[in-house]
């Protein structure tokens, strides 16, 4: 059974007959069901860690999972921002797409990532590349190897035994 919310602070709990006058966004009950059993088995960490991990990056400050949770709660409680607002998905079950492009995330990234590996790869070879070929001339340029005219002009010089 969906409960509709509405976007501004605090979500306000909607009742079927506002779903028709205001913005709403549907929860299935079951979802929540589900989501409180995941937790439970796997704990808070999945979700906690973003917070964790990016004022540690970013800050280098460790918070605790009370901290984090906390944290959550005051980045949420204004509602739904803007920028996630799709009202004509929002209030109808199964519209979503968002694990779906969830999904999709991490072959782009894996793809940028191979992309960037290659042209690193492709830049250090050509680094290598170039730093063998100065070598090789600054070799050459010190080592002169002898003509066959002057080896044999050496041989005659040489004393003989």
């Amino acid at each position: 059974m969906a409960k509709y919310y509405g976007y501004e602070k605090g979500l306000p709990r909607r009742g079927f007959v506002r779903k028709a006058l205001d913005d709403v966004v549907a929860i299935e009950e079951a979802w929540i069901s589900e989501l409180d059993k995941h937790f439970m088995r796997e704990g808070y960490d999945e979700l906690l860690s973003f917070v964790a991990l990016t004022l540690k990056n970013k800050m280098n400050t460790n918070v605790s999972r009370a901290q984090a949770w906390v944290l959550l709660n005051l980045l949420t409680e204004n509602g739904v921002p803007e920028a996630l607002r799709q009202e004509g998905i929002d209030e109808n079950i199964n519209k979503g797409s968002l694990a779906k492009e969830l999904l999709k995330a991490p072959i782009r990234a894996a793809g940028s990532v191979v992309d960037k590996t290659s042209i690193v790869i492709s830049d250090a070879a050509k680094t290598t590349a170039s730093a063998a070929s100065s070598a090789a001339q600054a070799v050459s340029s010190v080592v002169t190897t002898p003509t066959s005219e002057e080896s044999e002009e050496e041989l005659e010089e040489s004393p003989s035994e």
